[in-house]
């Protein structure tokens, strides 16, 4: 795992509560958002 600087733990979960309410804001089905949260993390050089 690389180290962000810029991935705080309260930007974490900011974004741990932004990809939880999304589906439920716009009606998009969880299993069909988690390549998005996947890709967005592969992005960031987690994976």
């Amino acid at each position: 795992f690389k180290s962000i600087s810029w991935l705080t733990p309260s930007k974490s979960l900011t974004i741990s509560i932004v990809y939880l309410l999304y589906p439920l804001i716009f009606n998009i089905n969880l299993f069909d958002f988690t390549p998005m949260l996947l890709l967005f993390l592969r992005f960031c050089g987690q994976f």
